[in-house]
């Protein structure tokens, strides 16, 4: 899985978000709060967004000295369009991770990216976009997981591709990487920084 405790794919977001002037980042997926954490230290505000009512009422307790992380209870594809209508940031960073398995969404429901990807094109944000597990986008997901309500990768690169401008997509330690076309050299050099014996 990607993580951003990975130092090369921190790096990257990091020299992304300061190049692009990016002050929010949203994530999906909130679990324990580990990415919270890490960007809360990186970025002015956080959002975090965590289905589970148990989990966010102790990630939220435990993380109550972070003073700069926002946290929201409920399914990302309805939170989510809430937050962009909102939001007075002209660029976000989205870390998507809402997607868990063994019916954690309930029945047939069990991945909400498409749904997650459709809300931030239909903003007018410039979204700076990063997807952990990708690998289960490129191949079907094993137990618990369930393919079956998992998208494959063409309908992940197809839903990314319908955005309000152009996109720029490539996929580092297990992440996709989705970018405004027009922050593809600051992505490459971003990129080459932190990978330059790849």
């Amino acid at each position: 899985m990607g993580s951003l405790s990975e130092k090369k794919l921190s790096e990257v977001v990091r020299a992304i978000a300061k190049r692009e002037g990016i002050k929010t980042f949203v994530e999906t997926g909130t679990y324990k709060g580990v990415t919270s954490v890490w960007a809360a230290e990186h970025f002015s505000n956080v959002i975090t967004l965590e289905i589970d009512p148990e989990t966010i009422k102790t990630t939220r307790t435990e993380l109550a000295h972070v003073d700069n992380i926002e946290f929201l209870e409920g399914c990302s594809r309805v939170v989510l369009p809430r937050i962009l209508k909102d939001t007075k940031e002209e660029k976000l960073c989205f870390w998507l991770d809402a997607h868990k398995g063994g019916g954690y969404f309930g029945s047939g429901n069990d991945c909400p990216l498409i749904g997650e990807i459709e809300a931030i094109n239909a903003s007018a944000v410039a979204a700076y976009i990063f997807i952990d597990d990708a690998r289960g986008f490129l191949k079907p997901p094993p137990p618990p997981f369930d393919w079956r309500y998992w998208p494959d990768i063409s309908t992940v690169l197809s839903a990314l591709n319908q955005g309000p401008e152009p996109r720029y997509i490539i996929v580092v330690d297990d992440v996709i990487v989705c970018v405004p076309k027009s922050s593809r050299e600051a992505l490459q050099k971003a990129f080459w920084d932190a990978y330059p014996t790849l």
